[in-house]
C-alpha cells in the first residue's frame, strides 16, 4: 500500500543541456517510451472558522489522476481532538476514537470519490482534520506457453538392386504452436536407439513449417530392407518414420553342354546357356568360350565375336531379365581324336561371375 498526502500534483519538464555527449551522435535518438503510472491525490476542504456549538462540514476527495486503474483504495481520516463527529457519509468501514477508515475500492483513471464529515467542536481552538489515501496497483502480463511437435514422413523407391544407392525423401514438420530448435534427422541403422548415422541438421522450424531433405543408403543385403529415420529437437522432442524397400539381386548361372563323345569330322552342336535366377535384371553380360585346338568351328546361331587366332568366342548380352535364360549354339567338328574341354566364363555388372566347362571325347569311329 502506498500513501498519498499531497493535495495537488504537478509535473516539471525535463531540461536538456545544449552539449550532447559523443555517443549520442552515433545514431538517431531512440523514441521515448512512456510507462503509465498511478497518481492518487487526496484533498480536504472545510470552513476557515466556526463558533463553538456550530457544525463544521468537511469534504474529503480522493482522485485518480493517472492513466491506469487503481485498486484497493482506502482513505484514513484522523479526527482532531476536541471535536465530535455528528454525520458521516458514507459510513466508515471501521473506526476507533480518533480514526475513520473508508474502503473506496477501485478508482478508474480520471475518477474521484467524495467523503462527507461533519464535526461539532467542543471547545475553542484549532481543528485540524487530516486524511491519508492508500492504494494498490495491479500489473499483469500474459505469456503464451507453446509446445512444438515434430512429425516425420518418408518416401523411398519400392525396390533397388543390391549394391545400388537408395535415396529417401524425408519430410520433417513442426505441427505444434511453438518453434522447434536444433532439429536434426538421422537414419537408424538397427533397433538400438543410439545406432544412428547420416545426420542432417535442419536447425529451427517455426510452427507449421516443414523441411524436405534427402538421405541415401547403400543396399548391402538382398531381401526386405527396413529404412528407419529419427527426427530430434531440443526439449527431448522426437518423431520416427520408416518404409520398406525390396533389395533385389541379379544372379548368373552358366552351363556348357554338348555330346560326351563325338566322331572325327562329324559336326556336333555345343551349347552355352546363361541364365538369371535372381530377382533383378543383370546387365552388360559377356560370355567367353575358349575353343579347343582340336575343334573346327562351323557356325554360330547368334552374333558373336570370334578371335580365330586366340580361338576365343565373345558373346555379349546387354541385359538379361530375372528368370530368363539365353543359349548360344556352336556347331563344330573334331579334327582329330582327342579328349578336350570347352571352357566358358561369364561376367556382368555388380561383380557377377561364373565359370564352367564341358568335356568331350573325340574318337576316330563314327558315333551313332
Amino acid at each position: 500500500m502506498h500513501p498519498a498526502h499531497s493535495s495537488s500534483v504537478a509535473e516539471a519538464p525535463l531540461a536538456l543541456g545544449t552539449v550532447r555527449p559523443d555517443w549520442l551522435e552515433a545514431g538517431p535518438e531512440p523514441a521515448p517510451q512512456r510507462t503509465a503510472l498511478p497518481i492518487i491525490a487526496a484533498e480536504v476542504h472545510g470552513p476557515d472558522e466556526i463558533n463553538v456549538g456550530g457544525v463544521a462540514a468537511y469534504s474529503v476527495v480522493v482522485a485518480n489522476l493517472g492513466e491506469v486503474t487503481v485498486d484497493q483504495v482506502q482513505v484514513k481520516v484522523h479526527l482532531p481532538p476536541g471535536a465530535q463527529p455528528t454525520q458521516l457519509h458514507p459510513f466508515p468501514d471501521s473506526h476507533d476514537d480518533d480514526t475513520l477508515l473508508f474502503a473506496v475500492g477501485r478508482l478508474a483513471p480520471k475518477s474521484r470519490r467524495k467523503i462527507h464529515v461533519e464535526l461539532a467542536p467542543l471547545d475553542r481552538g484549532v481543528l485540524e482534520l487530516q486524511a491519508e489515501a492508500f492504494f494498490c496497483v495491479t500489473a499483469q502480463t500474459q505469456t503464451k506457453v507453446c509446445q512444438p511437435e515434430l512429425a516425420l514422413s518418408v518416401k523411398g523407391p519400392p525396390a533397388v538392386v543390391l549394391g545400388d544407392t537408395a535415396t529417401f525423401q524425408v519430410i520433417v514438420e513442426n505441427r505444434g504452436d511453438g518453434p522447434a530448435e536444433n532439429v536434426a534427422v538421422s537414419q537408424r541403422t538397427s533397433d538400438d536407439p543410439h545406432a544412428l548415422t547420416g545426420a542432417a541438421h535442419v536447425g529451427r522450424l517455426a510452427p507449421g513449417q516443414s523441411r524436405e531433405i534427402y538421405l541415401s543408403v547403400m543396399a548391402q543385403e538382398a531381401g526386405l530392407f527396413r529404412a528407419q529415420f529419427l527426427a530430434t529437437a531440443w526439449g527431448e522432442l522426437h518423431a520416427e518414420a520408416e518404409t520398406t524397400v525390396r533389395v533385389a539381386r541379379p544372379m548368373l548361372s552358366l552351363e556348357a553342354d554338348g555330346p560326351r563323345v563325338c566322331g572325327v569330322q562329324s559336326p556336333e552342336v555345343f551349347t552355352v546357356s546363361v541364365a538369371n535366377p535372381g530377382d533383378a535384371p543383370a546387365s552388360n553380360i559377356e560370355a567367353v568360350a575358349a575353343i579347343p585346338p582340336c575343334l573346327q568351328v562351323v557356325a554360330f546361331d547368334r552374333p558373336v565375336q570370334f578371335d580365330a587366332a586366340r580361338r576365343l568366342v565373345r558373346w555379349r548380352i546387354p541385359q538379361l531379365q530375372a528368370g530368363v535364360c539365353e543359349t548360344l549354339r556352336i556347331k563344330a567338328s573334331a579334327v582329330q581324336p582327342e579328349r578336350f574341354a570347352l571352357q566358358v566364363a561369364v561376367a556382368a555388372d555388380y561383380g557377377l561371375r561364373s565359370e564352367t566347362q564341358h568335356v568331350c571325347e573325340a574318337t576316330g569311329r563314327r558315333v551313332a
